[in-house]
């Protein structure tokens, strides 16, 4: 086939078919599209127009005043402080709404600014605060403020009538903050603590934090040990404000900025023992505290001198310090003869037989010097071994028990029993609690007599304080762990979840003494309760309760002066379970421990074992320190 023959296979493809041009029937549908959307691009510029207009000719003088003299402004959100609760729920810490009133001189004539201030100071009724219009005129920068109120925040009926009349008063501003408040006021300032003013040197570090210079921190207590936990975190809000500023709207919370509530803090205080133990040491310098020796659990703490956390300008207790824990933590005592629980075990350690008998003729002279040493029964008690001289809290008995132990292992039993040493409670800093003294032997100038002195628990080789005490005597109750004495029992957000952190017991060490020991010296305070020749006898411990303890009656050695009373127990002190109560009492300068402290530790029981008694509290005896009723009308 030729080069230019058709192939009947390759036809060449048929032509596109070409639409035909729209016909006037058509021409209607179309038009009728094209108006429906011509009219709808009509209204929108219609839209555009009014709204324009409405900006510019209607509105236009108002926003131009407002974009001229109206200001936003970030302002700070406060957190509210979280509560601090004792171990039922009831409220130890909380915050009440309160109120300050800041003045600024943004766009105000020193006029307006006197007239304002003069308002207020009306209203509120205090004159003083006329003389700060001066201070407001000085301001820099302009928009800078300055509080009206010397005395802090006001509460809502105060703030009321100046709330009334706002827009007549320009350049205050009224801020809602939170004031801190006590329900339980004196009876729990010691744990609770209170809050004050960062002070200068620490402004600083608290603004890195994200504080604001002007907020409240704690101070003492609770409210100083768990600050970071308590304080949360403040947040922002806008605020627009016109040119005296007045608020124009409401504020708006930015999106991550909302204030979130400090924690909650539940404590391990039962605020019916505390009750119970503010009013029996009322009216006496001392100390009352009440632990759960199985994990070191505080449950009461009360002292005096004291103070109440929501009037520290008002009337104070004479000789409070507010940086201390006085009586409980810092201040130190001789232990007495409740420190015969060392001497005791000394003697065990050293090998001593517990049924090994000293008689007591009522003294003991010193070899080669001829001092004399007395039992506080100077006719003597004869015969004694352990169990008795425990019962009876025999003197001579535990001079000789000294004086073969020696000042080495006297000292180390000691320092054993936590003595010597912090406790490191939660709620002080180093600087607030005392570590007591115990002498160091090789280091510190010992003489004998000064080793018989230590024996029962005088002289100028031991001190304790009656936090100290109250933890020794615990870990003999607890069969031998020296435990931290604890508060803080359990965390909560603001909306009430549990904080998982550990709160476990923190151990601090073991006593050295075997199990067996440690009944032989129960057995001797048992005694001292139960039977009729003990010491404690006479203060009437119901026979349920199974109470242990030991009296105390420490020489203050100034002369005319009376004997500072200890008494210490635990229940129950018998049986396989370990002792879940432990009660120490310390009354200054008031006579014997058997007849002045042991009393309240009886009263302390009677309450926690859901049967109070009436409450007796031992009068003063001629000679013990007064009250500050009493020294107020001498």
């Amino acid at each position: 086939m030729g080069s230019n023959a058709i192939d009947p296979l390759r036809l060449p493809a048929a032509a596109p078919e070409i639409p035909e041009a729209p016909t006037r029937e058509d021409a209607p549908y179309v038009s009728s599209r094209l108006l429906v959307l011509f009219i709808g691009f009509c209204l929108v510029l219609a839209l555009f127009a009014a709204n324009i207009y409405r900006l510019t000719i209607i509105d236009g003088p108002d926003l131009a005043s407002r974009s001229k003299n109206n200001f936003l402004k970030e302002e700070p959100l406060l957190a509210p402080r979280g509560r601090i609760l004792d171990r039922r729920g009831e409220p130890l810490a909380i915050n009440q709404p309160s109120f300050n009133i800041e003045m600024s001189r943004f766009h105000l004539s020193p006029k307006e600014i006197q007239a304002t201030v003069d308002r207020v100071a009306q209203l509120l009724n205090r004159p003083p605060i006329r003389a700060k219009a001066k201070i407001v005129q000085d301001l820099y920068p302009s928009w800078e403020r300055l509080s009206l109120l010397d005395r802090g925040p006001i509460g809502l009926a105060e703030v009321l009538p100046v709330l009334e009349q706002a827009y007549q008063l320009p350049g205050m501003i009224v801020t809602p903050q939170y004031k801190r408040y006590y329900p339980t006021g004196a009876v729990t300032g010691l744990v609770t603590g209170y809050v004050g003013a960062i002070g200068k040197k620490k402004q600083d570090e608290f603004v890195e934090k994200g504080y604001l210079p002007t907020e409240k921190v704690g101070m003492l207590g609770a409210e100083l040990t768990f600050e970071d936990m308590l304080h949360g975190r403040n947040g922002v809000q806008l605020v627009e404000r016109d040119a005296k500023g007045r608020p124009r709207s409401a504020p708006f919370i930015l999106p991550g900025q909302a204030a979130k509530p400090g924690t909650s803090l539940t404590l391990t205080l039962d605020l019916r023992l505390q009750r119970l133990a503010d009013a029996l040491i009322e009216g006496w310098n001392g100390a009352i505290i009440a632990m759960d020796p199985r994990d070191g659990s505080i449950l009461a703490m009360a002292a005096r001198p004291g103070f109440d956390p929501n009037d520290l300008g008002g009337r104070r207790t004479p000789g409070v310090k507010h940086t201390t824990y006085n009586q409980i933590t810092r201040a130190t005592f001789a232990p007495g003869s409740t420190f015969k629980i060392v001497t005791a075990s000394a003697g065990l350690l050293a090998g001593i037989n517990p049924l090994d008998t000293i008689t007591c003729d009522g003294s003991i002279t010193l070899p080669g010097t001829g001092t004399r040493f007395y039992c506080d029964l100077r006719s003597g008690h004869g015969s004694q071994n352990l169990y008795e001289a425990l019962t009876h809290s025999c003197n001579i008995f535990f001079y000789r028990w000294a004086q073969h132990v020696g000042a080495d292992r006297m000292c180390a039993t000691a320092r054993a029993y936590g003595f010597g040493a912090r406790t490191d409670f939660e709620l002080c800093t180093p600087e607030q609690e005392s570590p007591g003294k115990v002498a160091s032997p090789g280091v510190d100038k010992i003489y004998l007599g000064s080793v018989l002195q230590m024996g029962i628990g005088q002289g100028n080789m031991i001190d304790v304080t009656p936090l100290q005490l109250a933890r020794a005597y615990a870990t003999l109750a607890n069969g031998g762990t020296l435990y931290r004495p604890r508060i803080l029992k359990a965390v909560h957000t603001s909306d009430g979840k549990k904080v998982e952190m550990n709160l476990e017991p923190v151990e601090q060490g073991k006593l050295p003494i075997s199990a067996k020991q440690r009944a032989m010296i129960l057995e001797g305070f048992w005694r001292v309760i139960h039977e009729e020749q003990g010491t404690g006898y006479a203060a009437k411990f119901k026979p349920e309760w199974r109470v242990a303890g030991k009296t105390g009656t420490a020489q203050t050695g100034r002369k005319n002066e009376k004997p500072n009373a200890w008494f210490v127990c635990f229940s129950p002190a018998d049986g396989p379970e370990l002792p879940e109560i432990l009660v120490l009492a310390l009354i200054e300068h008031s006579g014997h421990g058997a007849a002045m402290a042991a009393p309240l530790c009886r009263q302390m029981l009677a309450a926690y074992y859901g049967t109070p008694e009436p409450q007796i509290v031992p009068p003063p005896l001629p000679g013990a320190r007064k009250t500050e009723e009493e020294d107020a009308g001498n």
